[in-house]
């Protein structure tokens, strides 16, 4: 036998059979059958509402849906209508991340993630959204 083929016997007697007792690791796999909530993100709190909960949007609002309540996928643009802040609201920049609805101040020292919204951010939390645009 020449030394190549000895080496790759030896290799492959090496290797595991398929009726060994190892576990055989397969990535987990999202079920097709998976839990979706339709509903729609407010933008003022990043609060999902579930259609059905008799609850209209108020102020901008994206519609989308949720897989088993876990990220939010935006199927609309931002609709509605809000008023801006009022003038003795303190304000910074900011922006609205639709997957979690989590509002962050452009001071933090992060990056935002797609799909966001720019606008403003009050003292008291409340989102103003700024150009009618979701950045993908």
């Amino acid at each position: 036998m020449k030394p190549q083929m000895l080496i790759l016997a030896l290799v492959f007697a090496a290797l595991p059979s398929c009726n060994s007792q190892l576990p055989l690791m397969v990535p987990e796999a999202e079920p097709e059958n998976e839990a979706m909530a339709k509903g729609w993100l407010s933008l003022s709190d990043g609060t999902f509402h579930e259609n059905g909960e008799g609850l209209t949007p108020e102020g901008c609002y994206v519609k989308g849906f949720k897989k088993s309540w876990k990220t939010f996928h935006p199927t609309t643009g931002i609709l509605g209508k809000q008023d801006p802040p009022p003038k003795s609201a303190k304000t910074q920049p900011a922006w609205i991340e639709l997957d979690d609805g989590s509002i962050h101040p452009v001071q933090e020292a992060v990056v935002p993630r797609p799909p966001y919204v720019r606008g403003l951010v009050d003292e008291n939390g409340r989102f103003y959204p700024g150009p009618r645009e979701i950045v993908k």
